[in-house]
């Protein structure tokens, strides 16, 4: 859920273009629920998993989280976000 609100968080505040909401908590909740960011699939015991893309947005933010902010700002502020 973590992930899901991290990248939630990017996608929003990163794109001036993104769309935004008078309700946050509940857009985060549709994006949960409507999987906007394919960042898991139910299997078929019915348990979430990993996705291939949930996976790599994990490692993206464990990696930014290792290192210390202001690094993190310098290397955003030079690349795409992810």
């Amino acid at each position: 859920m973590e992930v899901a609100w991290l990248v939630f968080k990017d996608r929003h505040l990163s794109n001036q273009k993104a769309k935004k909401y008078l309700d946050w908590p509940m857009a985060f909740a549709n994006s949960v629920k409507g999987c906007w960011y394919h960042l898991w699939h139910v299997n078929e015991e019915g348990h979430a998993d990993w996705s291939k893309v949930g996976v790599q947005e994990r490692r993206v933010l464990e990696m930014r989280m290792s290192k210390p902010p202001e690094q993190v700002r310098k290397e955003e502020d030079q690349h795409a976000p992810a």
